[in-house]
C-alpha cells in the first residue's frame, strides 16, 4: 500500500493553539525570540532565518500559514509586508 503524502497531524509538533500574534517588522529583533510560524497579508518574498540557523528568501502566498520556526526575518529581498509571527 502505497504511503500517504501528507504525514498525519501526530507527527508535525507542537498542535497546541497559537497564544500570541503580533507584528514582524522585517530587519529588526523578533517581539518574543523564535516564533512557532508566521503569515503574510500581502505575498511576496521573505529573508527567513530558521531555528537551524539556515537563510532562505522564501515565497509566501497571503493569507498562508507557514509553520517554520523562525529566528529572524532579513530586511534584504523581503518584498511581502503584513508579516504576523505565531508563539
Amino acid at each position: 500500500m502505497a504511503q500517504p503524502l501528507v504525514p498525519p497531524l501526530s507527527n508535525t509538533g507542537d498542535m497546541t493553539p497559537i497564544n500570541v500574534v503580533v507584528p514582524i517588522t522585517p530587519g529588526t529583533a523578533l517581539p518574543q525570540g523564535t516564533t512557532r510560524g508566521f503569515m503574510v497579508n500581502v505575498a511576496g518574498n521573505v529573508n527567513i532565518t530558521d531555528a537551524q540557523g539556515n537563510q532562505n528568501v522564501i515565497a509566501v502566498l497571503a493569507a498562508t500559514m507557514y509553520w517554520i520556526r523562525l529566528t529572524a526575518v532579513a530586511a534584504a529581498s523581503t518584498t511581502a509586508t503584513g508579516i504576523f509571527a505565531f508563539y
